[in-house]
């Protein structure tokens, strides 16, 4: 076996393995994009159903406010109308007393009201504000997905067509090293590979071991660097 050939077909191995790595990454994005949008139209479709509940609330508990003081007002006016019938001083007094505790009361229901129908009239105004934001998140899922149903296509078509590539080209590579190479991108991800320079591996910088180093340079078996465990070479005049 001639390592130093293998180790070429493991740098165009590489290259297959970094383009399919960008092109996921690619796809992930465009979907992750369109999760997040998704994900913020369901917030706001939840606080427009909170808001819708709570007005609804609001507007019954008016009603029966609105209701109650009707009754009241008419319970009043029957008390207005006796009072000008009664003729004993002391229950002519102890009528006068409720009455006006009535309409004490009654200007108190109709503070209420008031307050009531300017809450709603907030929460309107807060609804009108998340079904505004609706539409434009609900506009910019349609703008991304349009886009994005295209790319997605192009990405997944180099994507199938390139692993095919890959996995033809991987079956002239020696099963070991190949093996190696798999599980090192397994862990590490890419580059599986990093050259080497003047003694440095280009992977993390660190210095290597002279003899190490020479043994990377004669390019004859797998070396690994001891710090970033990957699989390290010298680009000669060959590799080009």
């Amino acid at each position: 076996m001639d390592f130093k050939e293998e180790l070429q077909k493991l740098l165009k191995l590489q290259e297959y393995d970094i383009e399919l790595d960008e092109l996921t990454k690619r796809r992930v994005a465009l979907e992750e994009e369109l999760k997040r949008y998704e994900l913020l139209l369901k917030e706001k479709e939840a606080r427009r159903a909170e808001l819708l509940k709570v007005i609804e609330e609001k507007n019954d508990l008016q009603k029966q406010k609105e209701e109650e003081l009707r009754k009241e007002q008419e319970a009043v006016r029957k008390w207005e109308a006796r009072l000008k019938e009664i003729k004993r001083h002391r229950e002519y007094q102890a009528l006068h007393i409720e009455i006006q505790e009535a309409k004490r009361a009654n200007e108190k229901l109709q503070e209420e009201i008031i307050e009531l129908i300017g809450e709603i009239d907030g929460l309107k105004t807060q609804l009108s504000q998340v079904e505004k934001e609706i539409s434009e998140i609900e506009e910019k899922i349609a703008k991304t997905k349009n886009t994005a149903e295209g790319e997605l296509s192009r990405i997944m078509s180099r994507y199938t067509s390139l692993k095919k590539e890959r996995e033809e080209f991987a079956k002239t590579i020696d099963k070991i090293v190949f093996g190696k190479y798999q599980l090192i991108r397994t862990r590490k991800g890419t580059p599986c590979l990093v050259e080497t320079r003047d003694g440095v591996c280009l992977g993390c910088y660190i210095s290597l071991p002279p003899q190490l180093y020479n043994e990377v340079l004669k390019m004859k078996e797998i070396i690994i660097c001891p710090r970033c465990q990957r699989i390290l070479y010298h680009k000669d005049e060959e590799m080009e």
